[in-house]
């Protein structure tokens, strides 16, 4: 429930609610229109929900003058008495890729590859407190140590190998994986924006120092589950890329996301609300 402090907080006297929907970790995404037709989105987010929102304020903020078209931070908003967040978002001209359904695929495929080779040109400089392969591999490390995995799906989904021997692996040839570009860390079709004239990026809050591969290894899943795998090349072409695919890094993202897929997180809310409490 939004209290009529928060409407005051966000500036949004003069809005009306439109849409809303949740997030997989209990964030909710509210839609506004005002009377003049601004539209204006507004992310709540308590417990683990509270802390991915603040990386995503920082992330947007970093990005602001780096010449990506991300959303504006119009508003930011902390309950003391609860610790949930409020970020106040502008919105985007465009329709996300993969509800387009009236232009060429290979058009959308030059478009996608263009926008993320744009991200991955982005300047390193000052990117210190993004996420980083480091942050995964300790969220993996913390989710193991207090059981927030569900093992049995995890082994089926992994050829019976356990969260920890996967886990082991990772850390043992994570020095074959770069650090050498800006990542976007979500990159799916559901996340770019196309207008006539323009794209645009969304949920970047976990962008940062990475290898290109782990932004390949998302697009390949997502261009696979909308489009067809047989789509993949054509979005390497026009990407740019003359070397072969690395399949090693691609499997070394994706092993990463496994873990992602099998969190318990009902536990997993649990765990962060006792955790946060007692820190």
């Amino acid at each position: 429930m939004i209290t009529a402090l928060v409407i005051k907080k966000m500036g949004l006297e003069n809005h009306s609610l439109v849409e809303k929907s949740s997030s997989r970790l209990g964030g909710k995404n509210l839609k506004f229109e005002s009377k003049n037709g601004e539209v204006v989105f507004l992310k709540i987010g308590e417990g683990v929900a509270a802390e991915s929102l603040a990386r995503e304020k920082n992330a947007l903020e970093w990005l602001k003058n780096k010449g990506v078209n991300v959303p504006k931070v119009l508003n930011y908003f902390v309950d003391r008495s609860d610790g949930t967040k409020y970020l106040l978002l502008s919105a985007l001209d465009g329709l996300a890729v993969h509800k387009i359904t009236n232009m060429d695929r290979k058009e959308i495929l030059r478009i996608v590859a263009t926008a993320l080779k744009q991200f991955h040109s982005i300047s390193m400089s000052g990117s210190g407190k993004l996420r980083t392969l480091d942050d995964d591999l300790i969220h993996i490390q913390t989710c193991l140590k207090f059981g927030l995995i569900k093992i049995k799906d995890f082994q089926k989904a992994n050829n019976g190998k356990t969260p920890e021997e996967i886990f082991s692996y990772l850390k043992r040839v994570k020095g074959k994986i770069s650090d050498s570009v800006i990542v976007h860390s979500d990159y799916c079709l559901p996340n770019i924006l196309i207008a006539k004239d323009s794209y645009g990026f969304l949920d970047v809050g976990d962008c940062g120092p990475s290898d290109p591969y782990k932004d390949f290894s998302a697009i390949e899943g997502s261009i696979t589950r909308n489009f067809g795998k047989e789509w993949i090349g054509l979005f390497y072409k026009c990407y740019g890329k003359t070397s072969k695919v690395d399949t090693f890094k691609i499997e070394y993202f994706q092993l990463i996301d496994q873990f992602g897929y099998h969190l318990d997180i009902e536990k997993y809310r649990k765990f962060f609300r006792t955790h946060r409490r007692h820190n």
